[in-house]
């Protein structure tokens, strides 16, 4: 099976060429982020290059080839079904140019992006003056990176609040929006007023992306910025080269900020490491260790705690198999084909794809919807909920419409109230 799916891996990479030509001629860039980044480039090319022995992690080294040949089978299966699926419904349900409205007035996505300011540069200084002790780039700033991580992993476990509750998870997601939102409308408009509501934005909303030190909110800028600007200019060989520098510079930023030990070598490869196998790591250790169970099945479902049904799940239960000190860990990511494994063995490896690739075809659809009646306030917001779904961290999140309706009622519904106070 190992040699079929390696033998079909170009033809893979035929489709991701064929949906980056698609999603760009067709009108759904926005969900690119989550296919050449998180499907592609943090997934299957790490799973890739570790069955080849090209990566040779230390994080693997109790793994064994049959297990690695195994995750790279299912990983390739499961990426296989989504492309294909991704790839049908652009061709039936194109976005083309007629659909699209650029006479929009725009004191709409103005009157948005202002409100939103106010609301981010509010939060964000109320959440530092009253948590500035306990935070982690606070720690980091002052050299203090044990306290930093310590601080961190509180965070992740909960065992520490930061935010208000559910305010702050509104606030979160704006915190994305309103540099994409600006930034878009811009280059559509060629309205000088939205850089500097661009310049505003991305001033309160990076402090507050970066409060628990975290990466991939900064990646996650960066990435939207970049499909905002070829979703109306053609990226130039040079552009494409500048970019990559800078997100280059900003891993490297991160990495030696984060007191990374050794030379510039240890930092890339410890980098390189974490970007393409550390998101797939927990799924190999589910394949080799973990026995198929319906434990924590239920754990993500909405309300689940008041439901009484939060239990541990997989992701949690693998630690003991891959560290020694648990202290500042809270789980190991895995592709969501790991956990199909976890909960439902083989027959979930074959099955879970079709469903997945379901929903993502409905969360196309309805962003389309919502597109169509104006993209330059929801154009933006596709992008985000597109670069943020957990795909490679939880399975859950996905089967239970967790995390749609999270993005549904801290992002989507806020911008229609807003909306309809202004127009009111």
């Amino acid at each position: 099976m190992a040699d079929v799916a390696l033998f079909l891996t170009p033809l893979l990479f035929l489709l991701v060429f064929y949906l980056v030509k698609s999603t760009i001629s067709d009108g759904f860039l926005f969900s690119a982020p989550l296919i050449f980044y998180q499907l592609i480039f943090s997934t299957f090319i790490g799973v890739l290059l570790v069955y080849l022995s090209f990566l040779e992690p230390i994080r693997l080294e109790s793994i064994s080839d049959d297990t690695k040949e195994t995750v790279f089978v299912f990983v390739f299966y499961s990426v296989m079904i989504i492309l294909i699926g991704y790839c049908l419904f652009i061709k039936f349900f194109s976005i083309n140019s007629a659909l699209l409205r650029y006479d929009i007035n725009v004191d709409e996505i103005k009157s948005l992006i202002r409100v939103g300011i106010f609301f981010i540069g509010f939060y964000t200084l109320f959440k530092f003056v009253l948590n500035y002790s306990v935070s982690p780039l606070v720690s980091l700033i002052k050299g203090d990176f044990v306290n930093a991580a310590l601080l961190r992993a509180a965070i992740q476990k909960r065992e520490l609040s930061v935010d208000l509750a559910y305010i702050g998870k509104i606030a979160y997601l704006f915190c994305f929006y309103l540099p994409i939102a600006s930034l878009y409308t811009y280059l559509g408009t060629k309205n000088k007023v939205f850089i500097k509501y661009f310049i505003i934005s991305l001033i309160i909303s990076v402090p507050n992306l970066m409060f628990d030190i975290q990466k991939a909110p900064m990646l996650i800028l960066v990435m939207g910025f970049f499909f905002a600007y070829i979703q109306f200019y053609r990226a130039s060989v040079s552009m494409i080269f500048k970019l990559s520098l800078l997100m280059l510079f900003l891993i490297l930023f991160y990495g030696f900020f984060m007191g990374k030990e050794g030379g510039l070598n240890e930092v890339v490869i410890s980098i390189m490491d974490r970007l393409l196998v550390g998101q797939n790591q927990g799924m190999y250790y589910f394949y080799q260790y973990y026995p198929p169970s319906l434990q924590g099945v239920f754990s993500d479902l909405p309300f689940s705690e008041l439901l009484g049904v939060r239990e541990p799940k997989p992701d949690e239960l693998i630690l003991p198999y891959i560290y020694k000190d648990l202290t500042n860990l809270v789980n190991s990511n895995t592709f969501f084909i790991g956990e199909a494994w976890a909960f439902f063995s083989w027959e979930g490896v074959f099955i879970v794809p079709w469903i997945v690739v379901l929903i993502l075809s409905f969360y196309l659809y309805f962003f389309r919807f919502l597109i169509i009646k104006n993209h330059y306030i929801w154009w933006p917001a596709s992008l985000v909920f597109f670069a943020t779904i957990p795909i490679n961290q939880s399975l859950q999140f996905i089967l239970y419409q967790k995390y749609f309706f999270y993005f549904l009622f801290f992002l989507i519904i806020p911008i229609i109230f807003i909306k309809k106070g202004k127009l009111s």
